[in-house]
């Protein structure tokens, strides 16, 4: 969970986090380029953007969204809204998008991997310009060795990482400074592709472990 330190930098309101709007959860796919109606839905995978905080008062900071693109997506991605932000321009915006994946797990895996880094967009609702940036290294939270029967390829990531400013607002020939802190939930879940199949048996078998009551089912239905 997230830690004393960034707790107290951050000065909650709880406010925030309850009463939220009733907004629609977007639900896309992953990866891109797989057509959804032909293909079967393995898992899912979803991130909330639970938190952002700035390192000092932000001009932008009522007017700030999370823009999130996977790689070989196309198009903008997906905007959110950090959940503890409040603001005319913002409350139409989710906080959370949840993804079906359309491959297997270990092919998913795999995708990630080559992914490597997940990078958050800082924008301004206004106008779009960029802000700020922050990114995960994905590889560091991919489960070794895993199987197709596993329930996740990816461990759950419930972080803190920090924002620095975009290279369009500062010297490009030194390090972007830090800005702020984004807090991150991503989770991912897959259902069982191996999961047994229910097995056919035999009526003398079922006549064999009858109960009265199914006895009396029976009869009854064997009278129309």
């Amino acid at each position: 969970g997230i830690n004393a330190e960034y707790m107290g930098m951050a000065q909650y309101d709880l406010a925030h986090y309850t009463n939220d709007p009733l907004v629609d959860v977007p639900e896309l796919s992953l990866p891109p380029g797989i057509d959804e109606r032909l293909s079967k839905k393995h898992g899912w995978l979803q991130i909330q953007i639970i938190d952002l905080t700035f390192n000092q008062p932000f001009v932008y900071q009522e007017h700030t969204l999370v823009r999130i693109k996977f790689w070989g997506e196309s198009g903008k991605g997906v905007t959110l809204r950090p959940r503890n932000f409040r603001g005319d321009n913002l409350e139409m915006n989710p906080f959370e998008v949840r993804y079906s994946v359309l491959c297997p797990l270990l092919q998913f895996r795999k995708y990630l991997e080559d992914m490597g880094y997940l990078r958050f967009a800082l924008v301004d609702n206004r106008n779009q310009k960029p802000l700020g940036f922050a990114k995960i290294n994905l590889q560091l939270y991919l489960r070794r060795n895993p199987k197709d029967t596993d329930p996740t390829p990816l461990e759950e990531i419930d972080k803190v990482i920090p924002v620095f400013k975009t290279e369009q607002a500062h010297n490009v020939e030194s390090d972007p400074p830090k800005i702020g802190d984004l807090y991150v939930k991503i989770s991912t879940s897959f259902e069982n592709p191996t999961r047994p199949k229910p097995k056919a048996v035999s009526y003398t078998h079922l006549r064999a472990h009858e109960t009265p009551e199914h006895l009396v089912c029976r009869l009854l239905l064997e009278k129309k």
